[in-house]
């Protein structure tokens, strides 16, 4: 293999990117919610020896698949201790894999410039990105759908490998098995319309016919027996009904209306969310909308924004599995169309907020009332010169090279660059993001004392993953009358200064500000 062939701009693309994401993944905390409760959901079910089943403090937690869970163990069983980067892995590398596999499946449709700028969109559209660094399984899940629908295509259009009837099934089945339902109602959703809207829908059988729901039930029923086996019919009740079904209807968390992602879009598919938006309608109306290719990837949006619409439960990252197909629909798009003046309009704007984003941020400095804003104002600096020096560039590429491929990757580029520089402050950072700097100054100061206790701080329980023992949520009246003398005190600096009286009491004791958050002995 040559040099040349070994080192392709796809090789350099991925390693590029890599290395500007990887001081982001190495160096930052985890964070108190779910990165947490997924550490001390595995460290909880490696001490009692649960594979199937998991319980968070005690409760049955349901809620997820093994999967990433046993990712999290290896982890854990390889290194002796969670290692973010290792976990963080499992995050970006199946983004890398989607791209990759848009890549193969667009080739005849996009050239590789065009295939540059899709990967780019997608990467730094701002809920793809943080889901390819935050510790979650939808990455992942992701991956699996996007996986199917392209062997599902390839059997499509005739060019169906032998073990392609056994993949479809396998690539569904690791979906549900990483995140759940929406792991087969995407795709089975998706393949049905696409052959209704090209009238082989009599042909679904080929796809998903007797061997492809034969090979789930039969997966699905040694999970299902295995859980039952380990965990009897309450958890499987949960996991079969209470995790679904009645999610779908009437969802006891994150319950939205029907309206909702309309809403989160723009956020979410930032700061290429109009661009989007505008491309996808130009191609509908223009009808540019053209092969099955492009067919598909609409159909797999249009179907997969009504499903989650449909379902009551609602966060902007089951948006996740959409995201490929509406950045590379997009790009096709793009690429046909004839009339692009509104497009240079867009990036010249774009352009522009880049370029301004240093003299605002100066301007406001005053204004700022975030402390840690303050102490890394020096990396923002730096990183929003990076910003504006390839806005500059996405001009000159727009202006005098009237090229807007290069436009949107230099303005793309730019955003990685701030990632980049700005992660090197996440040891500063960590002390606002997570738990851990806290925790040790809490163990440091708490000498044989091993009692902790909290009072307004989020998701306490999940400290138990640092400190080894679980909190006790302390109540004002107890804090004030000494109750809990010779205890550590990890309190917030907000609760303090709701209270003035809490105040007075903490300031005559020993205490360690980490972050907005004070440890304190008692």
């Amino acid at each position: 293999m040559t040099l040349k062939r070994l080192f392709t701009i796809d090789h350099i693309y991925y390693i590029l990117v890599f290395a500007l994401m990887f001081p982001l993944i190495l160096l930052r905390d985890y964070t108190p919610a779910n990165e947490l409760r997924y550490l001390n959901i595995v460290d909880d079910a490696l001490k009692t020896g649960n594979f199937f089943s998991f319980y968070n403090h005690g409760e049955i937690y349901a809620d997820k698949p093994p999967l990433y869970f046993w990712i999290i163990m290896l982890g854990k069983k390889i290194f002796g201790s969670h290692q973010i980067w290792f976990l963080s892995l499992f995050s970006l590398l199946p983004a890398f894999v989607i791209q990759f596999t848009m890549d193969r499946w667009t080739r005849a449709e996009l050239p590789n410039e065009y295939q540059s700028s899709a990967k780019l969109l997608l990467f730094t559209s701002a809920l793809f990105m943080g889901g390819a660094i935050i510790l979650r399984m939808d990455m992942l899940m992701s991956m699996f759908i996007t996986l199917a629908l392209y062997v599902f295509y390839r059997m499509y259009s005739g060019r169906e490998r032998k073990y392609d009837k056994y993949l479809l099934p396998l690539c569904i089945f690791l979906a549900i098995f990483s995140k759940g339902p929406i792991g087969i109602i995407i795709p089975v959703v998706s393949i049905l319309t696409f052959l209704t809207i090209k009238g082989k829908i009599k042909d679904s059988g080929k796809y998903l016919g007797f061997r492809t729901w034969g090979i789930l039930l039969l997966l699905c029923s040694v999970w299902f027996s295995l859980v039952w086996v380990e965990a009897g019919n309450s958890y499987l009740n949960d996991l079969l009904f209470n995790q679904t079904f009645n999610r779908a209807v009437s969802s006891f968390h994150h319950k939205e209306p029907f309206y909702y992602y309309f809403q989160v879009f723009w956020y979410s598919f930032a700061p290429w969310s109009i661009l989007f938006f505008a491309l996808i309608l130009l191609g509908i109306k223009n009808k540019l909308i053209k092969t099955d290719i492009d067919k598909l990837f609409l159909t797999v949006v249009l179907t997969s924004f009504l499903v989650l619409s449909i379902v009551s439960a609602k966060i902007e990252i089951y948006m996740l599995p959409v995201f490929p197909f509406v950045a590379y629909l997009s790009v096709i798009i793009l690429m046909r169309l004839k009339n692009k003046k509104w497009i240079v309009y867009f990036m010249i704007a774009l352009s522009l907020i880049a370029i301004m984003a240093l003299p605002l941020f100066l301007l406001s400095k005053n204004d700022i009332t975030f402390s840690w804003l303050n102490e890394i104002h020096t990396s923002i600096i730096w990183g929003l010169i990076s910003l504006a020096l390839f806005g500059f560039l996405s001009l000159y590429f727009l202006i005098f090279r009237k090229n807007i491929i290069r436009s949107i990757n230099s303005i793309s580029i730019g955003i990685l660059t701030v990632i980049f520089i700005v992660s090197f402050e996440m040891p500063f950072l960590n002390s606002y993001v997570g738990y851990e700097n806290m925790c040790k100054s809490g163990i440091e100061l708490s000498e044989n004392s091993k009692q902790y206790i909290v009072y307004g701080i989020r998701r306490p329980e999940n400290m138990k993953v640092y400190l080894g023992e679980s909190v006790i949520i302390a109540e004002k009246d107890d804090i004030m009358f000494d109750i809990y003398g010779g205890s550590i005190l990890f309190i917030s600096d907000r609760a303090l200064r709701k209270d003035f009286s809490l105040r007075e009491y903490i300031e005559k004791k020993p205490s360690t500000k980490i972050g907005d958050n004070l440890v304190v002995k008692l």
